[in-house]
Formats: C-alpha cells, structure tokens, sequence
C-alpha cells in the first residue's frame, strides 16, 4: 500500500445550520489521506489535497457531509484508484447554553477509473 495525507489543514469559514453559526466565522480542521493499493505512475501533490480542501470550502456549505462531497468530487479527478479517507473537525461549534470543544464527521470513500 502507498499513502499521501495533509493532516489538520486549517479552515475558517461561515457555514451551518443555526443561525448563530452563520454570524462569526467558524473553525474547522481536516485530515485527508489517499491510499493506492500499489504506487501510483504519478504521485498526487500535497498541495493539490490542500487546495481541493480549501477550493471546496469556499463554494460554500451548510453540512459538513456537503462540504466532503465536494471534496471527494475534487480529488476524484486524479486518474488512479485509491481509497479517500476524510475528517472534518468544527471546533468550538456554536451550540445554545453548551459548550462542546469539537465535532466532525469522518468518511471512507472509493475513487475508482
């Protein structure tokens, strides 16, 4: 197996469902990792994994799970199958009268030609 990652890029945008999410910009981290099952012929770049993170947040989302599609839909355009494994982390969510540090969503998907 061969992997590439970027580990907790940072993100901070206006996005959510309660209104008060929508006020302030939130923070968020996400961690992708491709794996091929072999080395592939050309080697997907670190940047292209950031870009494709930050390029999807910037179309703007209400979900987290819409903000991964968008994510997958990009680095689906590399040409060698492999296994995407996504997290999304919002820190410090905005919730009424309670106080949570973090929550996320994680996804496994498979990108295959």
């Amino acid at each position: 197996m061969y992997s590439v990652f970027a580990k907790d890029i940072k993100v901070s945008q206006k996005a959510g469902v309660y209104s008060d999410e929508l006020l302030v910009e939130n923070h968020f981290s996400v961690s992708i990792k491709l794996t091929f099952t072999e080395k592939p012929q050309t080697i997907p770049d670190y940047e292209f994994l950031v870009d494709s993170v930050i390029k999807a947040a910037n179309q703007g989302f209400k979900w987290l799970e819409d903000w991964a599609e968008n994510i997958f839909l990009l680095v689906s355009t590399i040409s060698t199958p492999c296994t995407v494994n996504l997290e999304i982390t919002k820190h410090n969510p905005s919730f009424s009268n309670k106080y949570v540090e973090a929550v996320g969503v994680e996804f496994i998907k498979e990108i295959t030609k």
